[in-house]
C-alpha cells in the first residue's frame, strides 16, 4: 500500500486520482477539499465530461469536505462542482484511519496485546503536537492578544492554560479576526527525531483591526486575594477548540490585576478523523 499526500488543483474536468497520484485502482484514497469551491467525486470508468453529478466535496463549512474512498473500490474520479477552481488534498494509503484492515492474527490467537495511546501521545511522536508560551507584565486592564493564522490543515487546540500572580483575567477566542503585521511567536514540537510540518502561524504584536466573531465561550480565572496563597498556578483553562483551515482566530486575554501572567497553549496541526464521510 503506498502511502502519498499530494495537492490537486481541480477545474471542470475529470481527473483521474489514482493516475494523479500514480497509485493503483483499489488502494484506500482520502480527499481533503481545503478552498470554498466545491467538488465532485465519482468512482468507475472515465464519466464523460458533460456528467455533472456525483458525491459532492463540500468546503469546510459542510460536513463532507472529507470523503474516504475504500479499499479495492474502482478508479476515484473529481472535477470542480461549478467551474471555480476546488483545492484538494489527496492521500492515499491509510493517512487518517488505522491501517490494517482487520486485527492482527496474533491479538486473535492471545498472542499480543492490544496497545492503546492518547491521541496526543501519538501526535507528539508525529511531530504533529504543538507548544507555545509566555510570560508578561500586566496591569489592571491590559489587553494581550495573539493571532493564529491557519494554513490548509486544522488545528485541535487542545488547551489554554494561565498561570498569574494576582487577581486573575478573562480570556476569549474569535474567528475571522482581520489583522495587519505581527510578529512569529516561536511554535515548538518538542520532538527531536521527526521534523514537524506545521503549517500555521502564531503572531504577537498584530494590529487587530476587526476582532471578528466571538468563537467560544469567556474563561474566568479567579485568583486568591490572601497575601499568603496570592494568585494561581498553571492551570488548564479551556480544551479542544477545532480551529478550521485558512482562517485567522484571535487569543485575547485581559488582565483584572497588577500581576505576572504566564500563559501557554498545546494542540495538533493535521487532518481530523471525524467527521469522515465514507461512501
Amino acid at each position: 500500500m503506498s502511502n502519498k499526500t499530494l495537492m490537486m488543483i481541480v477545474t471542470d474536468s475529470w481527473v483521474s486520482v489514482n493516475a494523479f497520484l500514480n497509485v493503483p485502482v483499489g488502494e484506500r484514497i482520502t480527499l481533503h477539499n481545503v478552498g470554498v469551491g466545491w467538488g465532485i467525486v465519482l468512482t468507475g470508468n472515465e464519466p464523460s465530461a458533460s456528467v455533472d453529478r456525483g458525491v459532492f466535496l463540500t468546503n469546510t463549512d459542510k460536513p463532507s469536505y472529507q470523503l474516504s474512498i475504500p479499499l479495492s473500490s474502482p478508479e476515484v474520479w473529481v472535477k470542480s462542482a461549478v467551474g471555480d477552481a476546488c483545492y484538494v488534498i489527496a492521500q492515499s494509503g491509510d493517512p487518517v484511519s488505522f491501517e490494517p484492515d482487520g486485527m492482527p492474527r496474533g491479538v486473535i490467537e492471545g498472542l499480543n496485546a492490544v496497545t492503546f495511546q492518547t491521541y496526543s501521545e501519538v501526535n507528539r511522536k508525529k511531530a504533529t503536537q504543538f507548544s507555545a508560551s509566555r510570560k508578561v507584565e500586566a496591569i489592571d486592564g491590559q489587553v494581550f492578544d495573539s493571532i493564529i493564522q491557519t494554513g490548509t490543515k486544522p488545528i485541535d487546540l487542545k488547551s489554554r492554560e494561565f498561570a498569574y500572580s494576582g487577581l486573575g483575567l478573562d480570556a476569549d477566542i474569535y474567528e475571522g479576526v482581520i489583522y495587519t503585521g505581527g510578529a512569529a511567536d516561536p511554535v515548538y514540537s518538542s520532538n527531536g527525531i521527526t521534523a514537524n510540518t506545521f503549517d500555521f502561524q502564531l503572531l504577537v504584536g498584530a494590529t487587530i483591526t476587526n476582532i471578528g466573531t466571538k468563537f467560544a465561550p469567556t474563561i474566568y480565572a479567579f485568583g486568591q486575594s490572601s497575601q499568603i496563597s496570592r494568585g494561581s498556578p498553571l492551570s488548564a483553562l479551556g480544551s479542544n477548540y477545532i480551529l478550521s483551515p485558512n482562517t485567522a482566530y484571535l487569543l485575547r486575554f485581559i488582565s483584572n490585576d497588577v500581576q505576572d501572567i504566564s500563559a501557554r497553549i498545546e494542540g495538533y496541526n493535521g487532518f481530523l478523523d471525524l467527521p469522515l464521510t465514507i461512501f
